[in-house]
This record gives C-alpha cells, sequence and structure tokens, in this order.
C-alpha cells in the first residue's frame, strides 16, 4: 500500500493531541483500578468492583460469561494478573509518545499524519509490523483520513488499540488469524461481536481490541461504530 506522509494542519495536530491525552488518562485509570481489584487489602466501594467484573466479562472473559453465575470471581486471579501486567506497561510507555506538527517520521516523531487509498485509521510502524518495517529502526504510529472524521471516543480506543501494538508488541500474525478478519488486516474488528466474544483467553490477552474496549468499559465509554475499518 503506498502512502504519502504529510504536516497535521491545526484542527488534525489539536485532535492527536487531545485523543492521545486522553487515552493516557483511561490507561492511567484502568491500571489502578485493576491494581486495587487484585491487591489484597484494597478497598473498591461496590459499584466499582462491579464496573470492573462486568467489564471483564464483556472483554477478556466474554467466553466464559455464560459460566459467570456458577462461577466465583477469584478463580480467575491469575488471568487478571496478566491483564495487569499489561496495563502496567501501557501505563507506563503510553505519555512518552509526543505527537508533532511536522511530517518527519524518519526523524523520530511518533505520530505522523497519512494519506492512502484504504480505509484504516491508523497504523503501527515497527519491529512487530507484518507489512512493512519503520524507516529509522523505531517504531511510529501513522493516522489516516478516517481517523480525524469518526468519533472522539472510537479515536480513543484507535490511540489505545495502536499502542499495545507498539508498547505490548502484538503483533496477530497471519499463522493464528482468525478466518473473519478482514483480508487486509490481522486485527479483529470491533463490530464483529461474535468473532469477539468467542475469543478465549489465551487470544484476548494478546488482541489489542480486548484491551482497547476494557479500558474504555471502565471508564464507562461505549462506543456506537457501524463499520470499523481499523488497525493493522
Amino acid at each position: 500500500m503506498s502512502t504519502t506522509i504529510t504536516n497535521f494542519n491545526d484542527a488534525e495536530f489539536t485532535q492527536v493531541r487531545e485523543a492521545h491525552h486522553g487515552a493516557i488518562q483511561l490507561i492511567r485509570r484502568a491500571y489502578y483500578l485493576m491494581h486495587d481489584f487484585i491487591t489484597p487489602g484494597r478497598t473498591l466501594i461496590p459499584r466499582q468492583r462491579q464496573l470492573i467484573e462486568d467489564s471483564l466479562f464483556a472483554t477478556f472473559l466474554s467466553s466464559t460469561s455464560n459460566l459467570r453465575p456458577h462461577t466465583h470471581i477469584s478463580n480467575y486471579n491469575w488471568n487478571f494478573r496478566l491483564i495487569h501486567r499489561n496495563l502496567q506497561r501501557l501505563n507506563r510507555h503510553s505519555s512518552h509518545y509526543e505527537v508533532h506538527r511536522s511530517a518527519n517520521a524518519i526523524n523520530g516523531d511518533d505520530f505522523v499524519r497519512g494519506h492512502s487509498s484504504g480505509y484504516e485509521y491508523a497504523e503501527s510502524i515497527g519491529t512487530h509490523s507484518h507489512r512493512r518495517q519503520p524507516e529509522d529502526e523505531r517504531s511510529y504510529l501513522i493516522l489516516y483520513d478516517p481517523f480525524f472524521t469518526t468519533s472522539y471516543n472510537n479515536r480513543l480506543r484507535v490511540m489505545i488499540h495502536e499502542m499495545c501494538h507498539a508498547i505490548l508488541g502484538f503483533d496477530n500474525p497471519r499463522s493464528r488469524r482468525n478466518p473473519n478478519v478482514d483480508a487486509f488486516s490481522n486485527d479483529i474488528y470491533v463490530t464483529n461481536w461474535n468473532v469477539f466474544n468467542a475469543m478465549s483467553f489465551n487470544q484476548s490477552i494478546l488482541n489489542p481490541d480486548k484491551h482497547a474496549l476494557f479500558v474504555l468499559f471502565l471508564s464507562e465509554i461505549t462506543l456506537e461504530i457501524i463499520e470499523t475499518h481499523t488497525i493493522h
């Protein structure tokens, strides 16, 4: 796919900074909530605990949600620690990304403006990328046209999703690809709920949209997406 890199205009620059800052705040909240949830002696108010449990069964534990009435939540403690570890890494590194107006990805900008003939929101370029390698041996994110016309909440999802690729190294290789995934992407679209909900925990813990939606749900943010041309 041919991509043209250009500068952000003022409005786009503001959109990227707002989405990045918002994603950082949501990740931080999710990390501390999950930390208190799994740490003995920490106190959560009942509403917070219920929110966390509901978010877990809507995302990482969706394939076992029918067992929820018959299973004690402590049975999943090891799973929760893996989620917490990932959130810890996202919280530690997400704020290190920088947004610059000029288009010089090969000079080290973390976010760049891209134009292409595709319909995706964004693309993570890095050592895990199955499509291309970074030109300067470092990771960066390309944001495409649809990113700037979608809702703010969906831009938050895109940011968190892409940081899962860049920080956690999720690559979703084709050898493990679900046949219901788009032909040009290794990511499962969040609108393909049958596939999303059927994923096992071992699949979910490596999936960027599971992490993104979990983070959003913990801040009681929902998405209304009709069609998701999503992220590679």
